[in-house]
Formats: C-alpha cells, sequence, structure tokens
C-alpha cells in the first residue's frame, strides 16, 4: 500500500507541473562525484549548495521504455515517464552514486523527452531544516549546479518531485 501511495504521489505530481514539449535523444557521459559543491547562484543571488544527507548506496537499475511510457525505480528515487514521452524503445538506467547528496545519474545522457518526465527523489536522511524548501538541480559534467528546476518537496513522503525534459545528473540542493 505505501508504494502505491508513493506512485500515486509521484504521477499526480508529474501530471499537475508538466506541460508538453521537447524532443529526444542523446550520447552517454558520466558526472564525477567528486564535485564543487557550490554554484555561481540563485535567483536571489547567494550561492546554491547540494543538500547533505547521510551515506547512500550505489545502486542501479534498468528497463527498456516505449511511447507507453512507464516507471523506474532506483532505490528509493522514481522516474515516471508518461506515454507519450517517447517515440521509439529505450534502454534507460539510473545510478545512485555512493556519497553524501541525494544524486542520481541517468542514462542515455542527452535523452530528450517530447513531454516532460516525473522525478522524484528520495530525501530520506538529508538535512532539508530551515525556511526554504530544497530544488532538484541538473549538474554539468563536473558536478556544477548549472540548472536549478522548482520542485514540490513532502516532508510527509520524504520526497521532492519535479518535471525533467531530459536525462543527466540530478540532486537536491537549496
Amino acid at each position: 500500500m505505501r508504494l502505491r501511495g508513493t506512485s500515486l504521489f509521484v504521477a499526480s505530481t508529474a501530471f499537475i507541473v508538466f506541460a508538453c514539449r521537447s524532443s529526444e535523444l542523446g550520447s552517454p557521459r558520466s558526472i564525477p562525484l567528486g564535485m564543487n559543491r557550490r554554484t555561481d547562484g540563485d535567483a536571489s543571488g547567494s550561492p546554491g549548495s547540494l543538500v547533505a544527507c547521510s551515506k547512500r548506496a550505489s545502486l542501479t537499475d534498468s528497463a527498456e521504455f516505449g511511447p507507453s511510457g512507464g516507471v523506474l525505480v532506483v532505490g528509493q528515487n522514481r522516474l515516471t515517464i508518461p506515454p507519450g514521452a517517447l517515440t521509439r524503445r529505450v534502454m534507460i538506467s539510473g545510478t545512485i552514486v555512493g556519497d553524501t547528496v541525494a544524486f542520481v545519474q541517468f542514462q542515455p545522457e542527452g535523452l530528450r523527452f517530447r513531454k516532460p518526465a516525473g522525478l522524484a527523489l528520495d530525501a530520506t536522511g538529508c538535512d532539508i531544516s530551515g525556511e526554504r524548501a530544497p530544488d532538484i538541480v541538473y549538474l554539468n559534467d563536473r558536478g556544477e549546479i548549472i540548472q536549478r528546476i522548482e520542485a514540490t518537496y513532502s516532508n510527509a513522503w520524504h520526497t521532492i518531485a519535479a518535471p525533467i525534459e531530459h536525462f543527466s545528473g540530478y540532486a537536491i540542493a537549496f
């Protein structure tokens, strides 16, 4: 029952937030996680940083998805691909990099969706306290924050959900 509730939360968040756009395709790359954990700045002008979490175990999972969409579960993280987001069958993998940040690397690198997919990152064991809500961020190949994606945070579910339009590495940040 708990997994079903989580799936419903992710799916409903994804469909509320998403708009249709984009195209697909890409080639693999990896992001080292011995990364610079600061960015040039957010909308307020202050530096952003990845959220500190308890040590995560490394884990990889993959599945083939096509035009009908589906859900890829990697640990407690979920990628929801809506119907019509892909035009052909694609092998998709997600890797949790064992570190003290909530970070998931998706392959194939650069894959673009015709409709945004929903990403829910597990925030269990992460230091998410204070007045600001965290967001999901897209990291470049040096591990620097290059795009902040407005997200929905659920303290009750310990997840942060946002729409994504392409693949790369994603993490939780302030």
